[in-house]
C-alpha cells in the first residue's frame, strides 16, 4: 500500500461535496507543480482512495496575496 510521506510539502486545505458534473471539490496547498503531480498521483494510486475515485479533473487556480 502506498502511503503519503509526511515530509511532502503539500496539504489538503478544504473539501466539500458539490452538485453537477463532479461530486467533490478538494483544495490543496503546494509549492510547485511537481507537488501537484504527487497529490494527483497519490489520490489515483492510494489503495483506499482509488476504490472510491472513478476519475479526476485537475483545475489550477491562483489567488494574489493569498494568506494561509
Amino acid at each position: 500500500m502506498k502511503s503519503r510521506n509526511e515530509s511532502e510539502n503539500w496539504q489538503i486545505t478544504y473539501v466539500t461535496p458539490i452538485y453537477g458534473g463532479w461530486d467533490l471539490l478538494v483544495e490543496c496547498k503546494f509549492n510547485n507543480l511537481d507537488d501537484l503531480d504527487e497529490i494527483v498521483s497519490f489520490c489515483r494510486t492510494d489503495v483506499e482512495l482509488s476504490q472510491w475515485i472513478e476519475a479526476t479533473t485537475t483545475l489550477i487556480s491562483t489567488k494574489k496575496n493569498y494568506k494561509d
